[in-house]
């Protein structure tokens, strides 16, 4: 095979390509240099210097033994996903065997008093990952002349090992003696890491959710707050929906929902789509947190948002899993089984519930969700995060009539944020279900102005905040009962102008992980494991 066939195994970067990006850093001024004048003519200070690195060098297997043991940390918040393909970490390996230049790693050190010391990986990731792999058997050497597969390592398993062509011992240990240049940067802080960082991506640019990412400030907490307690698991959960989180997209689908909640509560008629970098930028880098009020809003949506997309009641859950059948009539679906959920889809289910909380119970948003991703199919051909799909989306949200999708059969009618207040208090008295279906309901001609009238009355006794007719019983039915719950409700729906004295959710194991506590518990369930429902289908 010709040697021109192989002239990408041989990359001496993470990068695959020129993309844009300015050298300014977030405290420089559109790329001038960092300095100043001194007092005499013509003097020159460099300010805000770093101090100078350290360039030494580790084997391989040094760097091996380094990760497998969690001394290196190659997924600090900023980094990037793995996005080499597998042929570019092939590529790699074959570089370091026959002694081409690889870039150096670029490490931050952390010591510590007894002498020990942990690294963050600033740049180097896609190489590391692409040594940790070969090295644990995941890829392989490719003999540039005989085209032949050559392993580091084989499973235990006799049955691989007789599949596998190991490399010669002394192979291995050249492998693992290869010395990788690495810069180590002693003592600089966690904005000192990113600046490094957003500086050497020179190469395959950042997309623009990842370079959102990098940004430091209490709103970009807040979202990696959500991201951690929300997505960590892609078996339960919201995690378990099946959409696009790869390279930033997740952060980037967090920051546009937190941006168009803000501009909701400060006016409906302000959001009419879910913005642009741009707008994104300017909001994420307001060092100024979001209020208390608009924080708890938006854990109380994720919370009944969560809960609707585990449901043991299929009508409630299934609007998160579409296949092709419930997209029946509508030219030109995909005859794939399911449908997966596109990253503005996500984005504009969340607000339909944050608009709709207080004035449509989880089974009605549902039934909403359902008309929303059938509606803006009908509209669009390809449902992308752009301004014309996000606009018909937006506006579907904003006309919803709740009439439309209330039944007189529904035993759960009352709004979903009322049913969490419910859960916070045991039931005192036995109370005739039976009323439910006497609930007050709103006229066909009353004018809908989303967010601003009054929530519906509820008749109901209190009880637990079970979204399905059958949840008394359902493994993933969530009680609600927690303390720092209540008070996030309490504060997200109260309409007093007088501000409560009510304790509010804090970081910490008081506030947004405890307000996830109760979520997991209930999903272990008596039954001590999930709904079927919880897995795509």
């Amino acid at each position: 095979m010709a040697d021109s066939e192989y002239d990408y195994l041989s990359s001496l970067s993470d990068s695959e390509s020129d993309g844009d990006f300015s050298m300014a850093g977030p405290d420089s001024d559109d790329g001038k240099p960092r300095g100043r004048k001194g007092k005499k003519t013509g003097d020159y200070i460099i300010t805000n210097a770093l101090q100078a690195p350290r360039a030494t060098t580790y084997t391989a297997q040094s760097l091996f033994d380094q990760i497998v043991a969690g001394d290196i940390d190659l997924d600090p918040e900023y980094q990037r996903d793995v996005v080499w393909p597998e042929a570019k970490q092939i590529g790699l390996v074959d570089s370091i065997f026959r002694n081409f230049y690889i870039p150096p790693v670029i490490f931050a050190v952390n010591a510590y008093g007894d002498g020990s010391e942990s690294k963050i990986c600033i740049d180097g990731k896609q190489r590391l990952t692409s040594i940790y792999r070969f090295m644990l058997g995941l890829i392989y050497h490719r003999d540039r002349s005989t085209n032949e597969k050559y392993w580091f390592t084989a499973p235990k398993s006799e049955e691989f090992k007789k599949r596998r062509n190991i490399l010669p011992e002394k192979y291995r240990r050249l492998f693992s003696n290869k010395q990788i240049v690495c810069v180590e940067y002693n003592g600089i802080n966690d904005k000192d890491e990113r600046e490094i960082f957003q500086r050497v991506q020179l190469g395959m640019a950042l997309t623009p959710a990842e370079k959102l990412g990098v940004v430091k400030t209490p709103r970009a907490d807040f979202i990696r707050e959500i991201q951690s307690e929300f997505f960590q698991k892609e078996i339960e959960g919201l995690g378990s929906l099946d959409w696009d989180r790869s390279r930033g997209t997740d952060f980037r689908c967090l920051l546009t929902i937190l941006w168009c909640t803000d501009r909701y509560k400060t006016s409906p008629a302000n959001l009419s789509n879910i913005g642009s970098v741009p707008q994104f930028e300017t909001f994420i880098n307001d060092p100024n947190p979001v209020s208390q009020k608009l924080r708890d809003e938006v854990l109380l949506a994720f919370h009944i948002l969560e809960n609707m997309a585990v449901d043991s009641d299929l009508e409630i859950s299934s609007p998160f899993r579409m296949a092709t059948s419930d997209f029946a009539g509508i030219p030109g679906m995909s005859t794939k089984a399911k449908i997966k959920v596109s990253p503005v889809e996500f984005i504009c289910m969340y607000l339909l519930v944050f608009v709709w909380k207080e004035r449509a119970s989880p089974r009605e948003m549902a039934r909403a969700i359902r008309d929303m991703r059938r509606s803006v199919r009908m509209e669009h051909d390809d449902i992308r995060t752009n301004t014309k799909v996000s606009k018909t989306m937006v506006t579907f949200i904003k006309s919803i009539n709740p009439v439309k999708y209330q039944r007189t059969d529904d035993t759960d009618a009352e709004p979903a944020s009322t049913q969490l207040k419910l859960a916070k208090s045991e039931p005192t008295a036995p109370t005739d279900t039976s009323s439910s279906s006497k609930r007050r309901r709103m006229d066909e001609d009353d004018p809908v102005i989303p967010g601003v009238a009054k929530p519906r009355t509820s008749t109901l006794a209190p009880r637990t905040a079970n979204y399905g007719a059958a949840s008394s019983t359902s493994p993933t039915s969530h009680s609600f009962s927690h303390t720092s719950l209540t008070a996030a409700i309490t504060t997200a729906t109260s309409s007093s102008p007088v501000p409560t004295q009510t304790p509010t959710p804090t970081r910490g194991k008081g506030g947004l992980a405890s307000l996830r506590a109760m979520t997991k518990q209930q999903m272990r369930g008596k039954s001590g494991g999930t709904s079927s429902n919880g897995d795509e289908g």
